[in-house]
């Protein structure tokens, strides 16, 4: 009989060990809604008391006692969102809408950016995508929410082109190669004499409304590669297209919808921080507890984001606190209008929003250390 019951016992901790591995490897959030729920009445006063005490022992733990960390909190916060349009927004066309649309996703190396609307905002092939003076591509495949703009960069794209000098022009061809390589300028205009130097502008197809065609979007400027002395000299074009299309970009339609402006809605839920490091993730992790269990992406104070949103289950949250250095490779610099300083905010990616503002680039030490009174979250709703 004992040993039975032994082998019993034994089973029921190895079906419990194996169900308990197999959440850990692969995450139910209909299980831990369940166990959530079950527990809350106990984990939650416990969290919040934890929260408490957390804030009674570190009263400030968001920054460094640093002057120059001072000054930096002191800053205006700058929206990258109005930076972007303030140069982005193209100039009128007669007969023609500019619709605004955030960037969700970028695929340089194969020419490509999704945007964040579709169908459901007017979008279709074949329209023409600009950045203030820039030839940006075209709209290829298009969906309900999302659509897939064309680089005049991708490989094989092919975008007429005026080879513009001193008031002289001569026409051709552009041909897309990638990120990797110089887009080539082929079938110039044979009367033509074009030159390292000249402007190449976009020229427009049969298909684009005559108001848009009289425009021209700049592509970048003509230079000369090649090895001349083997006849292998080729005309190639030094690229001009802003790293804010990787944020929003402006498409020409004929027909409208209700708003000109496809904005994903953002919102912010406050937390409480519970603890300060973590025995089993053994790192500088924060642990935090919401207010309501949202999904998060990333943490923010005082308008600067101080790291990224890695692990959350239901309402409790585990961040780790990144430094301006560690943002590097998602960040990007922006000089801004208003203020004049260089500012610097995420490129966006793996859960990250983009435009959270990274802090300007002042010769300060920004120690991000724990504590986040805010979470960023992106979530569908308004702005709260």
């Amino acid at each position: 009989m004992r040993s039975a019951e032994r082998s019993r016992q034994g089973a029921l901790r190895a079906v419990g060990w194996t169900v308990f591995l197999g959440l850990v490897l692969f995450p139910s959030p209909s299980v831990e809604t369940v166990v959530g729920n079950i527990v809350a009445p106990v984990a939650i006063p416990v969290a919040y008391v934890g929260a408490w005490a957390f804030q009674w022992l570190h009263p400030n733990p968001l920054i460094s006692q640093d002057k120059d960390v001072e000054r930096l909190a002191e800053l205006p916060s700058v929206s990258l969102a109005e930076e972007e349009q303030k140069t982005g927004y193209p100039d009128p066309v007669s007969g023609l809408a500019w619709l605004e649309v955030p960037v969700v996703e970028t695929d340089l190396e194969r020419g490509r950016l999704w945007l964040a609307a579709g169908e459901d905002f007017a979008l279709a092939s074949g329209q023409a995508v600009v950045f203030g003076n820039y030839w940006v591509g075209r709209i290829g495949k298009v969906f309900e929410q999302r659509a897939e703009v064309e680089l005049w960069i991708a490989p094989g794209a092919r975008t007429g082109v005026e080879l513009l000098r001193q008031g002289s022009s001569v026409s051709g061809v552009c041909l897309g190669r990638g990120q990797k390589a110089l887009p080539l300028i082929r079938w110039i205009q044979p009367t033509g004499h074009p030159a390292s130097g000249d402007r190449i502008l976009w020229r427009a197809s049969e298909e684009d409304p005559p108001a848009l065609a009289k425009k021209k979007y700049l592509l970048g400027v003509l230079l000369r590669g090649g090895d001349e002395s083997r006849g292998a000299g080729e005309w190639s074009a030094d690229v001009a297209l802003p790293l804010a299309v990787e944020g929003r970009v402006w498409v020409g339609a004929g027909a409208i919808g209700d708003s000109t402006v496809a904005e994903p809605s953002v919102r912010h839920a406050k937390c409480l921080p519970v603890l300060r490091g973590d025995a089993v993730l053994l790192g500088p992790w924060q642990s935090m507890i919401q207010e309501e269990p949202q999904f998060a992406s990333a943490l923010i104070w005082n308008g600067f984001a101080l790291g990224a949103i890695k692990a959350q289950r239901s309402r409790y949250l585990w961040a780790l606190g990144l430094t301006q250095e560690d943002w590097a490779e998602q960040g990007f610099p922006m000089r801004s209008s208003v203020t004049g300083f260089v500012s610097s905010f995420t490129r966006g990616g793996d859960g990250v929003p983009r435009g959270l503002q990274l802090g300007f680039s002042l010769p300060c030490s920004f120690e991000v250390l724990s504590g986040s009174e805010t979470v960023h979250q992106s979530m569908e709703g308004e702005k709260e």
